[in-house]
C-alpha cells in the first residue's frame, strides 16, 4: 500500500501486507499506522464489491474505484455518445478531451462518473477489428 501526498507531491508512507489481508482492513491498518487523515483511497476495479463498498462507507473512508464496463451501475441508456449535450462537461488530459457524465445511485447513495475518451474508443475499435 502506498500513500502519496498530492499537495507535497511526495510519497508519505509505504506498507507491504501479507496476501491474506486484502480488504478494507488493510486500508484502516495503514492509515492508523501512518497517522494520516483526509485521504482518498484509489483502488483498481478488482477491489469493487458490495462488501468492500459497505466496509469503506462504514469506516467513513473516501474512495475512487473504477467499475467494469458491464457494471449494472452504469446508465449507458441515458448516454448519447453522438450528442455531447448529454454529458456534464469535459476536461483535457494528455492533449485529448475527455467527456464525463455524473450519475447518482440513490438507493446506495453512491456517485458514478462515466468518462468518454473518443481517441481511446477509436483505438480500441481499430484494435478489435484488426
Amino acid at each position: 500500500m502506498f500513500i502519496y501526498s498530492v499537495g507535497q507531491q511526495l510519497p508519505l508512507h509505504y506498507r507491504l501486507f501479507p496476501e491474506k489481508i486484502k480488504d478494507v482492513k488493510a486500508f484502516s491498518l495503514c492509515l492508523q499506522e501512518s497517522a494520516i487523515s483526509n485521504v482518498t483511497i484509489i483502488a483498481d476495479k478488482g477491489f469493487f464489491s458490495k462488501k468492500n463498498i459497505d466496509e469503506l462507507d462504514k469506516e467513513k473512508l473516501q474512495y475512487i474505484i473504477p467499475l467494469s464496463r458491464d457494471s449494472s451501475m452504469i446508465e449507458y441508456e441515458s448516454l448519447n455518445l453522438n450528442d455531447k449535450k448529454s454529458f456534464d462537461g469535459f476536461f483535457e488530459f494528455e492533449k485529448r478531451f475527455i467527456w464525463y457524465k455524473n450519475f447518482e445511485i440513490k438507493e446506495d447513495n453512491q456517485k458514478v462518473v462515466v468518462f468518454l475518451d473518443e481517441e481511446l474508443k477509436t483505438n480500441e475499435e481499430k484494435d478489435y477489428l484488426l
